[in-house]
């Protein structure tokens, strides 16, 4: 469904490139718009899946270098005072699931890999292509072509599959994101981010598929879940000349796109090329949700010594009230980011380390006595590239600050393209890639617990798969590699993390691979929550429970909920939520506490609406139905008409020859509930049908000047007024009547003949008009009767008739007559003599002859006599 714009916020902002705010500036909107198109998909599972296919992405290594940074790194020396130069020591409890994810079955570098993990999936999205596991590592669907998400979503980005890709796993809705970016018409826009947002907690099910539209080419584009919106940044280059122009900032309207409700919008902020944010990176949150009043952050990295943090208050119902502003700019430990390329073994090609930003997931995790965030990029350690993280914390009395800091750089080995991620107990997981002359391009990860010494990580360093060979190819400079990694959390195993990025297997061009591993820290105390049912429907009930393991054996229990009205203290209540509610529950066990939460789903019945009641000219029907909280749609009819599909909102009706005839026709809108719901409602639609204008004036016909005025009787249909015309000079009675009566002019009699024109206008809404229009041929019929005996008796029988007919004369006629048939255009079409001694009765048959007005002429010398002949 196409929305025009919502609202057009300053418009100075709109008309400029964008402006270099000071860094204490409260900025509002630039722009709020709503999705251009919105659907809602079949189940992916019934979708054959889009095979994946080698496709040229080299426009964007060309032309966007968006890898070799577009601020300038620093290049001092910097002796890196939190470096970490030793290995951790404590040994993890291993590496669970270890499986290959995607390769390079779409030819192109870098993969962009990214995924995440949901209570009962691993999805993955690479350029250009995802695939959905079970948590066992099984292959639940694809590789397919990230295309196949948006197969059917008509609009200008169909059949693009142009990457970029991010997917999420929205644990406050317990449903899935997947985004890229379509650049159908590079390097011209307008651009679009594809946005869908599964309709339940399966992948493989439906999904809410959204179009965003943007001017400027929205590249590098990151998404975070925060819980009042999706969060978004991109780095804006212009359309046609690729010249950057700033950073974009956005909120997606959540709840609606959860709803699936076409009506979400998006609330825009951006800054000049001169401004000196770069490569944002929103928050992700993880765990108990941000308190209802808790702006969403952004975070960029300013060398040589700078983390920047960004606040977004974000107002629904308000939208022009948003605003983005600096929240703290933080002083870390100085680092260089002076580095030339990462080594391999083999070749002098060396890859690129992307060290001018943050590397994915800036990850929030709220605790209820403070929030963290933790985050990290690549820096430079005497010459060797580390991965330098941060801990950052607040409380709902103090800001942001910087609570530990490292450079995990433990030998003379390369690590970069990061991830890193805190599991709800307070350890902290970061995976990355290694590579030196010595050490093909490998995937290790490290990590520490809540109470290690701040700034180590403590956790012995592990291979998750080592490599077997370099990369060599790429068009200019380092081979491109990343851009970026994903480090996340199991929502169902929080202590249990999942780490893919991209290595090589063997020395080729660009035959990188990916994995996809889990692994997790030993805890000493957790509460393994878990609930009977989930997702309930609204009404239900369900129950919470919480089977600690460690601690001293001994436990009290300390239920809350957010939103608040709910406490309890046993293990394992039972709770009736109206809505989707998360459930924090504290527990103590001797001098340990430790806190947990679950969210339970309430599912609400759907909403739908089929339209407003609406009078249509006779064709076919754009519908615009809504649908909210449906896993899916069915439009059905009262009538005999067809849909082009029954199974979106918005598909076109053919109305059936009994909907015409009958003037209108009723159609019903169905959704159906998401599970485990069976509710199912509808809405009807009457739609009253004007029909076409019709207009057939007669046909073509001759009379004698004694027959004026000529009698009409016009067939006409579905009008609102006529209207008759003429070429000549004479004139109607009544105009507007089907049944009129035309008197010939003079000008007409002269010229023997007229053009009468009918025009039917419309019903309302049609448009278009009917025309037709028949030649009325005159003809003096000169002596009829007079040079004739005035008692000859003529008759036709029958007459109307279908061109056998009987002619009788009397005796007053003697000798031979002439017998001639004319047509309406004065052409003859038959002669007879007919013989004196057979005056009386003529049979007469005109085969063939076509039905309309004839005239009927007898001669004999100058005499003549005229009659009019009807064939039908």
């Amino acid at each position: 469904m196409k929305h025009p714009v919502l609202s057009l916020l300053m418009l100075v902002l709109l008309i400029t490139p964008g402006i270099p705010y000071a860094q204490n500036d409260v900025i509002y909107p630039t722009a709020v718009n709503r999705a251009f198109y919105f659907d809602i998909s079949p189940p992916l599972r019934d979708i054959v899946p889009i095979p994946p296919e080698m496709a040229d992405r080299t426009w964007k290594t060309g032309v966007v270098k968006n890898f070799l940074g577009l601020r300038k790194p620093d290049t001092s020396a910097v002796v890196d005072a939190v470096a970490q130069r030793f290995m951790g020591k404590w040994i993890a409890s291993g590496i669970g699931v270890n499986i290959n994810g995607i390769g390079n079955i779409n030819g192109v570098m870098p993969p962009d890999t990214d995924g995440d993990v949901g209570p009962n999936h691993y999805f993955q999205m690479i350029n250009l292509s995802f695939q959905i596991f079970n948590k066992n590592g099984t292959s639940l669907y694809g590789p397919a072509a990230n295309s196949t998400i948006w197969n059917g979503f008509p609009g200008p980005w169909s059949g693009t599959n142009d990457g970029d890709p991010v997917v999420l796993y929205d644990e406050y809705a317990n449903r899935w994101v997947a985004s890229q970016f379509a650049l159908p018409n590079y390097p011209n826009g307008p651009f679009w981010e594809l946005v869908a947002v599964s309709t339940t907690p399966d992948p493989t099910g439906s999904w809410y598929r959204y179009a965003f539209q943007f001017a400027d080419m929205p590249d590098y584009p990151k998404l975070g879940v925060w819980h009042n919106a999706y969060l978004l940044t991109v780095n804006r280059f212009s359309s046609g000349s690729t010249t950057y122009k700033g950073v974009g900032v956005y909120a997606l309207e959540r709840s609606k796109m959860l709803a699936g409700d076409p009506n979400a919008a998006i609330i825009s902020f951006t800054f000049g090329a001169s401004a000196e944010p770069y490569s944002m990176l929103p928050a992700d949150a993880d765990g108990i949700a941000p308190p209802a009043n808790e702006p969403a952050y952004f975070a960029y990295k300013k060398d040589p010594n700078k983390l920047v943090i960004y606040k977004m208050n974000i107002d629904w119902t308000n939208t022009a009230a948003s605003t983005l502003q600096q929240d703290v700019s933080l002083t870390v430990a100085s680092y260089s980011s002076n580095i030339s390329g990462i080594p391999q073994p083999g070749t002098t090609r060396k890859l690129d380390a992307i060290t001018d930003r943050l590397m994915f997931r800036l990850q929030y995790r709220n605790f209820g006595t403070h929030a963290s965030m933790v985050t990290n990029h690549t820096v430079s350690v005497n010459g060797t590239a580390g991965v330098r993280w941060y801990e950052v914390r607040k409380t709902s009395t103090t800001p942001w600050s910087l609570y530990q800091q490292g450079t995990y750089s433990p030998d003379n080995h390369n690590r970069w393209m990061g991830s890193v991620a805190m599991d709800e107990f307070g350890n902290i997981a970061l995976g990355y890639s290694v590579s030196s002359s010595t050490v093909y391009p490998s995937i290790r990860y490290t990590g520490r617990m809540a109470n290690d010494p701040l700034g180590q990580m403590t956790i012995q360093e592990t291979e998750i798969v080592a490599g077997g060979g370099s990369q060599t190819g790429g068009l200019v400079g380092n081979g491109r590699w990343g851009d970026y990694s994903a480090m996340t959390v199991d929502p169902s195993a929080p202590a249990t993390f999942w780490f893919t990025t991209e290595y090589m297997q063997t020395t080729s061009s660009q035959g990188w691979k990916t994995r996809i591993a889990s692994f997790s820290f030993d805890a000493v105390f957790m509460a393994n929550l878990s609930v009977s049912a989930n997702p309930i429907c609204q009404g239900d009930s369900t129950q919470l429970n919480a089977n600690p393991t460690g601690g001293t054996g001994i436990y009290s229990y300390y239920w809350t909920s957010n939103p608040p009205g709910f406490t309890a203290t046993r293990p394992n209540p039972w709770v009736k939520p109206e809505d989707t509610t998360t459930y924090i529950c504290r527990i103590i066990s001797g001098a340990d506490t430790i806190y947990d939460s679950l969210t339970v789903y309430v599912n609400h019945p759907p909403v739908v609406l089929a339209g407003a009641d609406s009078t249509v000219c006779e064709g076919p029907i754009q519908l615009a139905g809504q649908a909210l909280n449906a896993s899916a749609v069915s439009w059905s009819t009262l009538g005999d008409g067809a849909f082009t599909v029954t199974s979106i909102p918005n598909p076109v009706y053919f109305p059936g020859l009994q909907d015409i005839n009958n003037g209108q026709v009723q159609l019903v809108f169905s959704a159906f509930a998401l599970p485990p719901c069976q509710d199912t409602v509808y809405d009807t639609l009457t739609i009253t049908i004007s029909p076409k204008p019709a207009a057939n004036a007669g046909p073509d016909t001759l009379i004698c000047f004694w027959e004026i005025p000529y009698q009409f009787n016009a067939q006409v249909s579905g009008y609102s007024a006529l209207e008759w015309t003429t070429s000549g000079d004479g004139y109607f009675d009544d105009p507007s009547s089907p049944t009129a009566r035309y008197f010939p002019g003079e000008g007409d009699k002269q010229a023997l003949g007229v053009v009468l024109k009918l025009t039917a206008v419309p019903l309302i809404p049609c448009s278009d008009t009917a025309v037709d229009q028949m030649t009325l041929l005159l003809d003096p019929c000169v002596g009829i009767e007079e040079s004739l005996n005035s008692s000859t008796s003529v008759i036709i029988e029958p007459n109307p008739n279908q061109g056998q007919f009987r002619l009788s004369l009397d005796n007053s006629i003697k000798g031979d007559v002439i017998l001639s048939i004319v047509n309406g255009q004065g052409k003859e079409v038959y002669q007879e003599t007919l013989a004196a001694e057979r005056l009386r009765q003529y049979p007469i048959s005109l085969s063939g002859a076509s039905s309309g007005t004839y005239l009927l002429k007898l001669v004999q010398g100058k005499a003549q006599i005229t009659r009019k002949l009807v064939i039908q």
